[in-house]
């Protein structure tokens, strides 16, 4: 079968649908994490999206490329009626050609038959491991049974629990409050102002909600941002800053998330993807009772490796 294989940075709405269609195809046997389909693509030097095409106008894989420091990251999604075309290996062998200098990485379910053959060949290696938990708000509704104490400040895009506590949460769009609180709690981003472009970024996800957590004193404690998907919540950047850590304040803010999207009636499932090197999320999220979904792990190709011309 002769295909096309084509680098492209700006997608049209035609062009998208198709991909989308693989995207759903793959969901249909498999899960990603939420922020992980990406196909749009952010119109930039940096970011580029390679499509596979069984003729011009039928698209059947794609790998969403997202270039960073000193290698690239790749998404990659192959309809499951292709599968068996090695069509995976074809578009690593072209993005390796494109930047013959910089490491590959990319983020793959671990119980994919073809990243299990990757490893056992040797061709990729293992990085780093990530776990999608979930947890069902129906547990929080009969553990906790606050949903009718929700207090909701009119227009203000504030909630709050009849509690003593004091602890709210405030919707905000004030990207400079999010980029200091961002850049204080997460310390894996060097700087304010990658923090600020990863705020930025992703404020331009459809359905997704920033909020800052703030004690009695109304003084910002804490940080998350949430995506909302049909009935499915997925919670990123969910931080509380370090001089308030250790009192107990991450499972509050986690109730008050949850008595939110219950009393709004915005989500049935909450997900988060956790680092596994992160030992307290992880103890947290586990405590209050997320469970484990799936495992990704973040693989690079093996700096001996070189796909045949």
């Amino acid at each position: 079968m002769n295909l096309i294989f084509r680098f492209q940075r700006c997608l049209s709405s035609k062009s998208s649908d198709r991909l989308r269609t693989i995207y759903d195809a793959c969901m249909k046997i498999e899960r990603y994490p939420l922020d992980s389909g990406l196909l749009e693509g952010e119109d930039t030097p940096d970011n580029y999206l390679l499509a596979a095409l069984k003729t011009e106008k039928t698209h059947i894989a794609y790998a969403a490329l997202y270039r960073l420091e000193d290698s690239i990251l790749i998404y990659a999604f192959v309809h499951p009626d292709y599968r068996r075309l090695h069509l995976f290996k074809s578009m690593v062998e072209r993005i390796q050609k494109r930047y013959p200098h910089m490491r590959l990485d990319f983020a793959a379910n671990e119980g994919s038959p073809a990243v299990l053959h990757m490893i056992e060949s040797g061709q990729f290696l293992r990085q780093e491991t990530q776990f999608l938990l979930t947890y069902n708000l129906k547990q929080f509704y009969k553990s906790e049974n606050t949903c009718d104490k929700i207090i909701s400040d009119n227009g203000s895009g504030k909630v709050s629990l009849n509690s003593s506590s004091g602890l709210s949460m405030k919707r905000t769009q004030d990207v400079e409050m999010l980029s200091t609180l961002h850049s204080r709690i997460f310390k894996d981003f060097p700087s304010r102002d990658i923090s600020k472009i990863y705020i930025e970024s992703m404020r331009s996800l459809e359905g997704i909600q920033p909020f800052i957590f703030e004690d009695g004193d109304k003084y910002p404690v804490g940080m998350c941002m949430l995506l909302t998907e049909g009935k499915q919540a997925c919670l990123a950047a969910f931080g509380i800053l370090p001089e308030y850590q250790d009192r107990g304040l991450g499972r509050s803010c986690l109730k008050l998330l949850c008595a939110m999207l219950i009393g709004k009636n915005l989500a049935e499932d909450l997900m988060v993807q956790v680092d596994g090197n992160n030992t307290a999320a992880l103890k947290l999220y586990t405590s209050f009772g997320f469970t484990k979904r799936e495992t990704f792990s973040t693989y690079s190709l093996s700096s001996s490796v070189k796909f045949e011309k």
